[in-house]
Formats: structure tokens, sequence, C-alpha cells
């Protein structure tokens, strides 16, 4: 009886219900997938699966959340590897630049005093990584749509982030937000 009930609860405890799609070095997720252990910008990915968005190897409902944050406009077809996100999960979200990408971020990163940010834009142009400029109209089909903004020059953590909470800093539309 007691071998049982451990091993009912090991099985609950593991059961796999989240995926990071485009995984990068991002811990979150109880499945990481990236389509190689480099970046397009040759930074290291830490995925526990090499596979393609376009073709994902999972059954259908395999998890109950997908995140799949920035990776759509690396992709050849975008569509179809949202038609794979909704088919893996029940729920989701997807973000992806409002722009090209690249000025913004680069930016946002330097008004915040995060060179790697600023880095990490200029080398993501660079190598042309991005192949498209996504509007949400072309993929939100029964999705709810949302644009998230950032602040220039506000500092977002540290000793003295809170001498900054009162003042008024200007904001900038940084990316495209889906969930369904």
């Amino acid at each position: 009886m007691h071998e049982e009930s451990i091993c009912r609860f090991e099985l609950e405890s593991f059961s796999l219900t989240t995926l990071n799609l485009g995984c990068a070095n991002d811990p979150w997720g109880d499945v990481k997938v990236d389509i190689s252990f480099r970046t397009q910008t040759g930074a290291p990915s830490h995925p526990d699966m090499i596979a393609d968005a376009h073709n994902l190897p999972f059954r259908d409902a395999s998890f109950e959340f997908t995140r799949c944050w920035h990776v759509l406009e690396h992709l050849k077809n975008p569509h179809q590897a949202l038609r794979e996100i909704r088919r893996v999960s029940s729920h989701g979200e997807i973000r992806f630049p409002y722009d090209d990408g690249f000025k913004r971020e680069a930016i946002w990163g330097i008004s915040i005093l995060q060179p790697m940010i600023f880095w990490g834009a200029i080398k993501t142009r660079s190598v042309r990584a991005h192949l498209w400029k996504i509007h949400p109209d072309s993929l939100a089909h029964g999705c709810k749509v949302r644009l998230n903004h950032h602040f220039l020059f506000a500092p977002i953590s540290g000793r003295k982030a809170h001498y900054f909470r009162g003042f008024a800093f200007p904001r900038i539309k940084r990316e495209w937000v889906l969930t369904y």
C-alpha cells in the first residue's frame, strides 16, 4: 500500500505540463525545445530536446501550457509553427517584436543600462536572424492580443530603484503578446 502511494505521488509530481519552445538559455518549463544547441546569434541554448517548431514531435494536447517568446519572427513559416503550438498544448503565450525587433530592443537596452540587451539586438540585426515583421492580425485567430510596453530610462532593480518610483518615464512599444 505504501509503495503504491509513493509511485502515484512520483507520477503526479513529474507530469510534464509546460513546454518552452525556442528556449535558448531560459530555464522555464518542464520540456525545453530548441532547433540547436546554439541560437542564431551564437549564444548557447540548453534544450532538453532538439526539434523543429514546424513539426513538433509530441502528441496532440501533450501540454497544458506552451510559452514561445520571440521565436516566430525567426521561422520560415510562422503560421505552421503556430498551428503546431496550438496542436500540442491547450493554452499558450506567444510573443514577437512590435516591429523589426532591432531598433526598439537596442534603444531599450541602452536606456536601462543593459549592454547585453543592446549587443543582442546588434547581433540579431547583423546576422539577419529576423525573417519577418509580424502583425497579430495575421496570426491571432481565436487568440487574445495585447501590446507590451516597457519604460525607457527606468531602473528596473537595484538599491536606488526606489528613488525613481514616482517619475513618469516614457514608454516604448516592445512586443505583441498572443494568448489562447
